[in-house]
């Protein structure tokens, strides 16, 4: 729901109100769905801000979702504590001294069956089935992986939730009517007992890189490059207070070597294009 005040202390005991009334409204919705109490979980959210930006966070107060219990007033604190830890990892930066204000309050909760756990502990136990090996498969396909192509089977899900088959080593291809899964090499696929896959991922051996120039790593990191200069100025927009900054976009971001030179330059304000590299040096 939507709020209009300052994080700080006076407004600990009417945040924790709204946050109890609004987990409580989750919560009945819940029961009235036909869960149980003890399988209700909850997090709660305010979306902040510092004074003068409009660039607000939704701060989450816990990792993951808890229990409901009552929100006490020294709780409140905690969401200042991780705004401030998010805004610093986003932003690079903090704003010393400004008021952090609060723009909507947010009570997310859940429900669940209640049976993961057994699930789980049915799936540890569960005897491991045969693999399957390549000429099983349907067809051969040739596939293109980081160390180049390679011969790849390819496997039908159906076939294989039938069969007792329930390990597939990679490269492997499985096919189901509305998915494709590629299991890559070092890679092992593993169908539960619910008939849902599940990928373990290996370690492979890293290949070194020679000074022969490779098309495709050109074209890859060309645009990586550049999509790090327009994030530069996507996020420079964003946290800026100027108005010729914010609105009318007057800066151009660029990446340079360790000589000064130009590596990538993200198309802000076409009069900077090719002039940056000699400014820098």
């Amino acid at each position: 729901e939507p709020c209009s005040c300052v994080l700080e202390t006076e407004q600990h005991q009417e945040l924790a109100k709204a946050l109890n009334r609004l987990q409580e409204e989750a919560e009945e919705k819940l029961l009235k769905e036909g869960h149980r109490r003890q399988n209700v979980r909850r997090n709660l959210f305010l979306n902040l801000r510092y004074e003068g930006t409009d660039c607000a966070v939704m701060t989450a107060l816990l990792e993951k979702e808890e229990k409901m219990k009552k929100v006490e007033e020294e709780e409140i604190k905690g969401f200042g504590d991780r705004f401030l830890s998010s805004y610093k990892r986003e932003f690079g930066f903090l704003l010393e001294g400004r008021k952090i204000l609060v723009d909507d309050i947010r009570v997310r909760a859940e429900a669940s069956c209640g049976e993961e756990e057994g699930d789980a502990r049915m799936e540890d136990e569960e005897e491991e089935g045969s693999e399957c090996a390549a000429e099983e498969a349907e067809e051969t396909a040739s596939v293109y992986f980081e160390g180049g192509r390679q011969e790849t089977p390819v496997f039908l899900l159906e076939n294989l939730r039938r069969s007792r088959r329930r390990r597939v080593n990679g490269p492997a291809i499985l096919l189901d009517d509305i998915s494709t899964i590629l299991v890559e090499p070092c890679c092992e696929a593993e169908l539960t007992k619910d008939g849902d896959v599940r990928i373990r991922v290996g370690k492979q051996e890293v290949q070194r890189r020679t000074e022969e120039l490779d098309l495709i790593l050109l074209s890859i990191f060309s645009h990586r490059f550049m999509s790090i200069a327009e994030q530069m100025g996507r996020t420079l927009q964003r946290t800026s207070m100027s108005t010729n900054i914010k609105e009318r976009l007057d800066f151009s971001c660029a990446l340079f070597d360790e000589q000064g030179g130009l590596v990538a330059n993200a198309p802000h304000i076409p009069v900077h294009l090719g002039s940056m590299q000699d400014a820098v040096r």
